[in-house]
Formats: structure tokens, sequence, C-alpha cells
């Protein structure tokens, strides 16, 4: 099993990545040894994740992710449905 998950710090910095311990992952990123990103802002919390089982599934869904725009990450990660139909739709 591999998530794709999206971790944000407190000044709202969203950071998204592929593993198959979510957990782990965030202490990685948070002590340093993750990103270069998360290891130079730090105090990220995981605020989204999807499941998969296959990692190429993950990967493709991890780079789509990586190409929207910071509004649609935000109304991906508040589960707000609506605001992802019109950012959808005005692109």
């Amino acid at each position: 099993m591999y998530f794709l998950y999206i971790l944000q710090n407190p000044k709202g910095i969203y950071y998204i990545g592929v593993s198959n311990d979510v957990s782990r992952r965030l202490r990685e990123h948070n002590s340093g040894r993750g990103a270069k990103i998360t290891a130079q802002r730090g105090g990220f919390s995981i605020v989204y994740t999807e499941e998969y089982q296959n990692i190429n599934v993950a990967y493709a869904r991890e780079k789509q992710l990586k190409g929207w725009s910071r509004a649609k990450k935000k109304a991906l990660v508040l589960g707000n449905i609506d605001e992802l139909k019109l950012l959808r739709k005005s692109r």
C-alpha cells in the first residue's frame, strides 16, 4: 500500500510526496532528513492523504497535484469540491 500525502507547515506551505509509511516520512521531513524544502521550513503536519495499491499510480497523482495551483491544492485539502470544480473550469 502506498500513500500520496500533502504536508503543510504553520506558514501554509504545502509539500506533496508518496510513501508507504506516511508517519515515518513526516518524522523524516521534520527532522531535516526529508526534502530540502521541508528541512528549511519545518513544522509540517499531514493535512491530506490518498491510498493506492500501485506505486506508479501514486507517483502519477503526485505529479498531477504538483502541477496544480496553490488555490486548487488548498481546495483539495479542505475538501471543497465545489471550489475544485470552479478552479478546474477556470483553466
